[in-house]
């Protein structure tokens, strides 16, 4: 099942709080935040992602 996030929305599961955004392109990028720390994830060029995250391990 999917379902369509809406922009600038926070989605709760768990401890994590998702939020779907874009850039100033209009790309978009998919924000999590947890207790442990914060990924971001965006597009990139060839079909590839970025992922940038705060959380040590």
């Amino acid at each position: 099942m999917a379902i369509e996030l809406k922009e600038d929305v926070f989605y709760s599961f768990g401890d994590m709080m998702v939020k779907a955004t874009t850039d100033f392109d209009y790309n978009p990028i998919i924000e999590i935040s947890t207790d442990e720390g914060n990924i971001i994830v965006m597009p990139s060029s060839n079909n590839k992602v970025i992922v940038k995250s705060t959380v040590d391990k």
